[in-house]
């Protein structure tokens, strides 16, 4: 999951500055997408995985 967020932002970080990408992966300016905001989101959710129906997700 957190690989997910990390992946979010170093494509934030590819797409507005790419000297940045290359030194250190994530820029310090790097803003989540809605994607990385959702993965946030469902991270507790997770802890509740047997009270919730796996379909409930899609």
């Amino acid at each position: 999951m957190l690989g997910a967020v990390v992946a979010d932002m170093a494509a934030w970080t590819v797409e507005h500055d790419k000297e940045c990408f290359y030194r250190q992966l994530v820029s310090p300016q790097a803003k989540l997408s809605g994607y990385g905001w959702l993965i946030l989101a469902m991270r507790n959710t997770e802890q509740f995985d047997r009270l919730i129906y796996k379909n409930r997700f899609y």
